[in-house]
């Protein structure tokens, strides 16, 4: 019992040092109140947006992301994992001329998908390729400020990404009235207003050094870029296929209207995490890519913050277990009610899902990628067989099953992994 009642004293002295620190506590509160501003606009479409023009949008947006995360993300990652290397290089003048390389390539890639599959006119491809430029620099701006610690600055640029589309919808739908005949186009103008903001950041804040003489060839760099992103494209696609490839498949074997509702009710779940995760990380990020603190501390910060995160995941899943119907109505629509059962399971995969990123942050920082690789083939080779051969028998409660059985297969792998690095 003394020592129960010891080790319970110990925790809370350590969450009274965690909250001491302003700047982690401003993160904090602005990081609720993004998820906050997410939830509104959730709710906003749910009542102004078909499931069949949101299942539209989605599968779209999937198409999106397979581009953004072939060449672009990999290209940020690199640049956040070896910024100091590069800055001390004075290569950024080359990574301006390759990020316009990669950004040239991502677009003709977005116009041929978004004209030949989904036939789209050339409106809704410029707000495609617009938003995938918007978005690699918001990314760029957040791996920036992240890695200097600047958390107010993170929490101001997320503001503005979460605020202006809600402004903008509230702005169509309620003062100038106008509703377009398809409701998914309406979601990629709210993309492109919410990625905006981040124009502005870049302008007044990245200071990069681009007339600095590099110290570096640029064939030389590009060639050591390609060699990091090799495997985080291949990771990439098998990442892609864990994220999206339920829709697509849900798509085939049922219809749109159902990618529809399943979206909604798996964004609504997975919110919780997707916005508490990031703040994690962001806390985590100046000291797992710090090379001068040895492994084995930032393994154990690494720890000392998954135990934090598993109890919000615990916690989270009991409240939305019992409270599944209230929660889906208030923040959804009854359009979509077909769904509410998913929001439980997509909160508990995606408080597992980010609690894998932790895991995963070391592997970065340490380049050795293949395992993040090999965790993403394994997760999605179970959810694509579970719901391919059994969708059509079950519906939707299969594809819920998936995403829970991936999660816990790819964590397993990765904590098992993550105990053995030294």
């Amino acid at each position: 019992m003394i020592i129960i009642c010891g080790h319970i004293v110990r925790l809370i002295k350590e969450k009274l040092t965690f909250l001491k620190n302003r700047e982690r506590n401003y993160l904090i509160f602005f990081q609720f109140f993004n998820a906050f501003l997410s939830i509104i606009f959730g709710k906003l479409v749910a009542l102004h947006v078909t499931p069949e023009a949101f299942g539209t949008f989605n599968i779209q947006n999937a198409a999106y992301f397979f581009v953004f995360s072939l060449l672009l993300q990999p290209f940020l990652q690199y640049i956040k994992s070896n910024f100091q290397h590069l800055k001390n290089l004075g290569a950024f003048s080359h990574l301006l001329r390759f990020y316009i390389l990669f950004v040239t390539v991502s677009s003709i890639l977005i116009v041929m998908i978004f004209r030949l599959y989904f036939n789209e006119h050339f409106w809704i491809i410029l707000f495609v390729v617009t938003t995938l430029i918007l978005n690699s620099i918001f990314m760029l701006m957040n791996d920036y400020f992240s890695l200097r610690g600047e958390f107010r600055k993170i929490s101001g640029l997320n503001l503005f990404k979460n605020a202006l589309p809600i402004i903008f919808l509230m702005v169509f739908v309620f003062v100038i009235g106008f509703m377009p005949s398809d409701g998914y186009v309406l979601l990629w103008w709210a993309q492109i207003v919410g990625f905006f903001a981040a124009l502005y950041y870049v302008l007044k804040w990245y200071r990069l050094g681009i007339a600095d003489i590099p110290a570096i060839g640029g064939r030389k760099l590009l060639t050591e870029i390609f060699i990091y992103m090799g495997p985080l494209m291949i990771l990439s696609f098998w990442n892609w296929i864990n994220s999206y490839a339920d829709r697509f498949i849900i798509e085939k074997l049922l219809d749109l209207k159902t990618v529809g509702i399943y979206n909604a009710n798996v964004g609504l779940g997975s919110k919780v995490f997707l916005m508490i995760g990031p703040l994690f990380l962001t806390l985590l990020t100046p000291v797992v890519f710090n090379p001068s603190i040895s492994l084995k501390d930032r393994k154990t910060q690494i720890d000392r913050y998954l135990k934090i995160y598993i109890v919000l995941i615990l916690s989270a899943g009991v409240f939305i277990y019992f409270f599944e119907k209230p929660i889906g109505m208030l923040f959804l629509s009854k359009a979509y009610e077909d769904g509410f059962f998913l929001i439980f399971w997509s909160c508990i995969s995606y408080g597992i899902i980010t609690a894998g990123y932790f895991l995963e942050m070391i592997f970065y920082a340490e380049n050795k990628t293949k395992i993040i690789l090999f965790a993403n083939i394994i997760s999605a080779v179970a959810v694509v067989s579970i719901n391919v051969f059994f969708l059509p028998l079950y519906g939707l409660p299969v594809a819920a099953f998936a995403l829970f059985a991936a999660s816990m297969i790819k964590i397993i792998y990765l904590r098992f992994i993550f105990s053995l690095a030294s």
